[in-house]
């Protein structure tokens, strides 16, 4: 299973991939800005099988958000700090989320 956390070069999302990679898991794609260099700092000692940026994380979930396709809209299915999308991606993926329940 690959574990995707959001806001991961962060505090409390370091802390999290921390946390996992204390359990052994290091399956695990972090989600963060890259445009702000200096938190990636807060990973340096973490293992992660990649890191992706915010934005190019956000355009496969929309993606999958409107596929036809069941199948790439349950491939991705991830927990989220909801306060860390503007109200538009918010939305965007809590409409998701609501479809993916439904399925």
């Amino acid at each position: 299973m690959t574990y995707i956390v959001t806001g991961a070069a962060g505090f409390i999302g370091s802390n999290i991939v921390k946390a996992l990679n204390q359990r052994g898991i290091t399956d695990i794609v972090a989600v963060d800005n890259l445009t702000k260099a200096d938190k990636f700092l807060n990973l340096v000692d973490c293992e992660v099988a990649e890191y992706v940026d915010k934005k190019d994380f956000l355009d496969v979930v929309e993606a999958a958000a409107i596929s036809d396709e069941p199948d790439k809209q349950r491939a991705i299915i991830a927990v989220y700090d909801r306060h860390a999308y503007d109200d538009e991606k918010r939305d965007a993926l809590n409409k998701w989320a609501d479809e993916l329940r439904k399925l």
